[in-house]
């Protein structure tokens, strides 16, 4: 674990994009290049630092998912068939457990 996991406070720039470092501070969405320097400063993953960030990006990956394998079933092409099969996995992967048909 980084720093930031070790107690240490992360720098004053960071403090008006990470919640909790500072009262009022943390409420504006870092730009992607800020996430990954974040991540790669304090070494933990983006959720850790960004939880609403990257809940929201998982939500709207995963309502895409969900509308493009509505929109392939019925389809036989082998293109769309690979496509399904990434879907199952993207399930798989985001949910743990989960029947990867479920989509």
């Amino acid at each position: 674990m980084g720093a930031y996991a070790k107690g240490a406070r992360p720098p004053s720039w960071a403090s008006k994009w990470i919640p909790g470092v500072s009262p009022g501070k943390g409420k504006r969405q870092p730009t992607f290049p800020i996430v990954i320097a974040c991540v790669l400063l304090f070494g933990v993953q983006a959720a850790e630092i960004f939880p609403a960030l990257v809940n929201d990006v998982e939500d709207n990956v995963m309502q895409y998912a969900y509308e493009l394998y509505r929109e392939l079933q019925g389809n036989t092409s082998s293109a769309a068939k690979a496509k399904l099969e990434l879907l199952d996995q993207l399930v798989a992967h985001v949910n743990p457990g989960q029947d990867e048909h479920a989509v």
